[in-house]
């Protein structure tokens, strides 16, 4: 089939990929500083988890003992 085939550009020229690397250097402080939020709310949850742990197993062993 002549004429089917496309000689222009394609209609993405920079990419997906190449676009959200640009994004994310233009971007790194505002991604660095959600990443670090998230991770500081990460360990705290996890201290607490540590924390109500020992308590229940104090109070097991306080009951048991």
């Amino acid at each position: 089939m002549e004429g089917c085939a496309r000689e222009s550009a394609p209609l993405f020229e920079p990419g997906c990929i190449h676009s959200v690397e640009q994004w994310v250097l233009k971007n790194g402080a505002m991604v660095g500083g959600i990443c670090a939020v998230l991770a500081a709310i990460q360990l705290v949850g996890v201290c607490f988890a540590c924390c109500l742990s020992k308590s229940i197993l104090k109070d097991f062993h306080d009951f048991y003992y």
